[in-house]
């Protein structure tokens, strides 16, 4: 049994699993929408920072960071005034015929995934190991085989021929309830609900909807807010602090690390920690994209502009592209560090320099937006 509207699947613009999901999510109810505008709209665009306690280790106060909000589905179906459902269905018996329900109705199911599903092997065994650190993955249910003990997914695929992705039944399930970061699956899923679970969605209201994300990210990311609780499970980190002062308060991280080392005389054990502190930090901010999410935010902006009948959105599009280059230079500077032993204490005063400066460009592309928009 495979839902209709996913024999064939589109080519996919963006790497986000997450805006996959969501748009072909919303194809399938007939709103047809871009990615970019469904990530503007989902308000995908963030910052989230703490520091983390690798329990059973010696390893302490390592930096992490996402550059994206969660919950991308409960921020769109909000702002597109949907008809959905958040539901928490496990992995017995009852569970499996209640997934079977919703896509015997052809209701398609975001379905929240350790992304470790996608190197499954007849070994794997789910475990929260340091060496092992993973992320949740957000994939579309579209359909099941009895037969062949297989569920159908929407892949996280950029091919020209793409299709849904067969998974064994029994890999589908032992990963919707493993421990990730931040937050792990918990055999989350939602949906849509009834036939037609949106209102008239035309230009104008997409228009003012876009401009009211837009506002509500760029508040987001200016404000300073009250550090949100976490809870995980293995990593010792209690709270994230968000927006453009979460970053800033990473750049003072970073600051301190860089001084701690050149302190202790640049010891080998100190090189280390620094340098796995940083890859870590690299590998998260990376997770579904090459520029922190600031290259799909730029192009968003430009794509959208005339949607908004804003034009300054795509100037101000622009400059958050340039953002994204910074970002991307940056990546690629720590991923060199493990080949520069000679260079290393100047280069991470370099990756500091640069960081204050692309936090720097960013806040002010964030202010001028806002005040674009009101």
């Amino acid at each position: 049994m495979l839902i209709h509207t996913y024999q064939a699947l589109p080519r996919r613009e963006v790497l986000d699993c997450r805006v996959m999901a969501l748009e072909e999510l919303l194809r399938h109810y007939g709103q047809g929408m871009s990615p970019y505008l469904v990530m503007l709209l989902a308000e995908s665009y963030g910052f989230r920072y703490g520091t983390m306690d690798f329990e059973g280790s010696t390893i302490r106060g390592v930096p992490y960071a996402v550059a994206s909000d969660a919950h991308l589905d409960r921020t769109l179906f909000g702002a597109l005034q949907a008809d959905y459902a958040e539901e928490v269905i496990d992995d017995s018996a009852y569970g499996w015929d209640r997934m079977k329900d919703l896509l015997n109705k052809d209701i398609p199911i975001i379905t929240r995934l350790d992304a470790r599903m996608m190197l499954h092997s007849e070994s794997y065994v789910p475990d929260s190991t340091l060496a092992k650190i993973y992320y949740v993955s957000e994939l579309l249910l579209v359909g099941y085989s009895e037969d062949e003990k297989e569920v159908f997914l929407v892949p996280a695929d950029t091919s020209d021929d793409a299709v849904a992705l067969r998974v064994p039944f029994d890999v589908f399930q032992a990963h919707r309830n493993t421990v990730c970061l931040p937050y792990s699956p918990g055999f989350s899923c939602s949906y849509l609900v009834g036939p037609s679970p949106f209102v008239v969605l035309n230009d104008r209201l997409l228009s003012r909807k876009l401009r009211e994300s837009l506002q509500h990210t760029c508040d987001k990311m200016l404000t300073v807010r009250q550090p949100e609780t976490v809870d995980i499970p293995g990593f010792g980190m209690s709270s994230i602090n968000t927006g453009i002062p979460a970053m800033k308060m990473l750049g003072d991280h970073l600051r301190s690390l860089a001084s701690e080392f050149s302190d202790n005389g640049e010891q080998v054990s100190a090189r280390k920690y620094l340098l796995f502190s940083l890859l870590f930090l690299r590998n998260s901010l990376m997770v579904s994209t090459r520029s922190a999410f600031r290259g799909e935010f730029g192009e968003g902006l430009i794509r959208c502009s005339e949607l908004a009948s804003n034009k300054y959105l795509a100037d101000i599009g622009q400059r958050m592209n340039e953002v994204a280059r910074v970002w991307q230079r940056w990546f690629a500077r720590i991923s060199m560090l493990p080949h520069n032993a000679e260079g290393f204490g100047a280069s991470i005063h370099h990756l500091c320099d640069t960081y204050d400066s692309l936090v720097e460009s960013e806040e002010a592309a964030l202010k001028d937006l806002r005040e674009k928009l009101y």
